[in-house]
């Protein structure tokens, strides 16, 4: 946990928004923020320090399952501030469930910024886009009485490296500024008292489908193909480091359970780099969905039942398929995958050559 009074995981900003109205000294501000590879934590931090600068009292919390409730301290702030990632278009399930849980406050201010993965191209850095995120939590937050003033995204260094190679370390210096000047402009428009709070556009609402399937199967599939190759140390930092807790030593090899966010923190910032995408689970997961998929349409349904029961049933059926790759199969392959005849092979990975990346500064 971190706030005033302890020195924070990144470089401090002491910046003032220019033109800013002057706020009393009572003031308090409630950073909460959850972060994979430090984008937030930069974020929540630049935010921070212009508060801080303009006589704010300011805490700063990190949002962890294995950290002291976050959700103290935000009853008594004049603003609380959220900073989080966009992860498969959505607050993290971790970031879901603390905003769920988060104590009542009718006409509480509240202000969200979103962290998305921005890249480099033609010799410009490439914005990101957080689709549904930061509306959900703005709605989540809404359901809990509090009302949400401003909205924004700061886009920052793609670090998703289960689907992409973030880029290379001069590119990646160009984003971080991006990322630092939208989340300055954010803190300095929110001090300033003006209120950005865009309307969803059709796409994000759409988007906001996609989110769902990411929360409810896309990260527990990504967490099933995660190895760790042959120059692991069994040191067990990304077991400790885990902001969703879904680590754990067996046997000196870290195992990943289905509570995994897919944040990409243990395989960016590993001591060593030997947390890998596994190739091979890749492909042997997609062989079993398929097998379970045909084994859905193939079981025959009897024919005295009427006709919505076997419509019902198919669709039981079906909704099976993803169960029993989650409870049978991945726990399989899972286990041959730490099996030393085996290990070797499972470790094969296409990101082997991917650079890592992690927020300057960063040391969660």
């Amino acid at each position: 946990m971190h706030s005033n009074n302890s020195a924070p995981p990144w470089p401090a900003c002491s910046c003032v928004p220019a033109g800013s109205r002057p706020i009393l000294i009572s003031m308090k501000l409630a950073i909460r923020y959850h972060s994979g590879t430090g984008n937030s934590a930069r974020a929540a931090a630049l935010i921070g320090g212009q508060f801080s600068a303009l006589a704010w009292s300011v805490d700063v919390r990190e949002i962890r399952r294995d950290l002291p409730d976050a959700c103290d301290g935000v009853l008594d702030a004049d603003l609380l501030l959220l900073a989080f990632p966009a992860l498969g278009f959505s607050p993290s399930a971790t970031m879901v469930a603390w905003l769920r849980g988060i104590p009542r406050k009718t006409g509480g201010e509240a202000a969200i910024i979103c962290c998305t993965g921005g890249d480099y191209a033609k010799g410009s850095s490439i914005g990101g886009w957080g689709g549904d995120a930061p509306y959900l939590a703005a709605r989540l937050l809404r359901k809990r009485g509090w009302v949400v003033t401003a909205l924004g995204e700061a886009s920052y260094p793609v670090n998703w490296i289960q689907a992409m190679n973030p880029p290379e370390q001069s590119y990646a210096r160009e984003i971080i500024k991006r990322g630092d000047a939208e989340a300055s402009a954010f803190a300095a428009g929110l001090a300033g008292g003006s209120s950005a709070n865009p309307r969803e556009s059709l796409a994000r609402r759409v988007s906001g489908a996609v989110s769902v399937l990411f929360r409810l199967a896309g990260r527990r599939f990504f967490s099933t193909l995660f190895v760790a190759d042959a120059t692991c140390t069994s040191c067990g930092w990304c077991a400790r480091s885990c902001p969703a807790g879904a680590i754990t030593m067996k046997k000196g090899l870290p195992r990943w359970s289905l509570r995994c966010d897919s944040c990409n923190r243990c395989v960016n910032l590993c001591p060593t780099g030997s947390i890998q995408s596994s190739s091979v689970l890749i492909g042997l997961h997609l062989v079993a969905a398929i097998i379970l998929a045909i084994a859905a349409f193939a079981v025959p349904v009897p024919e005295s039942f009427p006709g919505y029961a076997r419509a019902i049933a198919r669709i039981l059926l079906i909704a099976l398929s993803p169960v029993l790759q989650f409870s049978l199969v991945a726990p399989l392959l899972g286990a041959l995958a730490v099996v030393n005849p085996f290990r070797r092979v499972f470790s094969r990975s296409f990101m082997k050559d991917f650079r890592r990346y992690r927020a300057p500064g960063f040391r969660p």
